[in-house]
This record gives C-alpha cells, sequence and structure tokens, in this order.
C-alpha cells in the first residue's frame, strides 16, 4: 500500500495545480481598437488661426489649407524625429486618398525643407512657418501632429506620431 501512496499523492497535487491554473487563466487580451489608441491623445478643440507661407513666400491662412479629414504636422528639417516622421508619413499617405495633409516647417528656407524632403522621398507640398508665429499660435512641439475633422482639432500628437497612431486614425 505504501508503494501506491507516493505516485497517487503526486498524481492529484499535479492535477489538482493544473485544474487550478486553468480554471483562473485570464482571457487573452484584446488589441484596443482606433478610439482606444487615440483616446489619450484627444482634445477637441477649434483650431488657431495662423498664417503660413508657400515656398514662394505667399501668405495663407491654414484654414485654407484644411480639407474635411486633415493631419497638420510641424516638423523641421534640423529635427531628428521629425525626419524619421517623414519616413513614416511618405509610406503611411500613399494610399490615404480621404485624408489631407498639410506639413508646416518650421523656421526652415524652402531650400533646406526640399533636401530633407527630397532626403525620405516625401513629394507633399510643404508651408512654411519662417517666423514661428503658427508654432506659437497652436502651441506645437517638434515634431508634432495634429487631426483635424473641418476646423476642429480632434487629437493632437507631441512628438512623433506613431504608425499604430496613423493607422488608428484610419478608423475614424
Amino acid at each position: 500500500m505504501s508503494r501506491l501512496f507516493w505516485p497517487i499523492l503526486f498524481f492529484v497535487v499535479v492535477g489538482s495545480a493544473l485544474f487550478v491554473a486553468l480554471a483562473y487563466q485570464e482571457p487573452p487580451s484584446q488589441q484596443p481598437t482606433g478610439p482606444e489608441i487615440l483616446a489619450p491623445f484627444s482634445v477637441s478643440q477649434a483650431a488657431p488661426e495662423a498664417l503660413v507661407s508657400d515656398k514662394e513666400g505667399q501668405s495663407r491662412p491654414i484654414d485654407e489649407l484644411l480639407g474635411s479629414k486633415t493631419l497638420v504636422v510641424f516638423w523641421s528639417g534640423q529635427c531628428g524625429e521629425c525626419r524619421i516622421l517623414l519616413r513614416e508619413l511618405s509610406s503611411f499617405i500613399g494610399g490615404q486618398p480621404g485624408m489631407t495633409v498639410v506639413l508646416i516647417a518650421f523656421r526652415d528656407t524652402p531650400e533646406a525643407a526640399e533636401v530633407a524632403m527630397a532626403d525620405y522621398g516625401v513629394s507633399l507640398t510643404t508651408f512654411f512657418d519662417r517666423d514661428g508665429g503658427a508654432y506659437q499660435k497652436w502651441s506645437a512641439t517638434l515634431p508634432g501632429a495634429y487631426y483635424l475633422e473641418g476646423e476642429t482639432i480632434q487629437y493632437f500628437f507631441p512628438g512623433r506620431i506613431s504608425t499604430e497612431h496613423l493607422d488608428a486614425l484610419l478608423t475614424l
């Protein structure tokens, strides 16, 4: 009888441990949805009025550049994170015909901006904030991205916006 006691006890203990482990196993976590990922960046405020200029120096109000869904991105060719963002935007923008993207170069000359954009294969029109007025009015960061619906800022992404957040914006 003592020969069977230890093997039986072993199977009872191991079986109980397996039962407890399986019974209290948490369900697999679900990936957050677009709105859940974007929630920490929600601001919902009117876009400030500000002027930017095209490469010829012609001033334009930012609100004239906006579409129904717009991503406004402040960047500079001298900012390392901005250069990474340009690369990511380049691949993102290609297949997004429903979204307007407005790039605003902060205190860059058109020549410097062209060089930075060419380095990363970005062929979007860039506007210029030569004196930093738009940057200040928008309380921007470098880089900084704003997602707008109409003239209302829905989300602000200080720093480089991730591809995960860019993809989440497409679900809106």
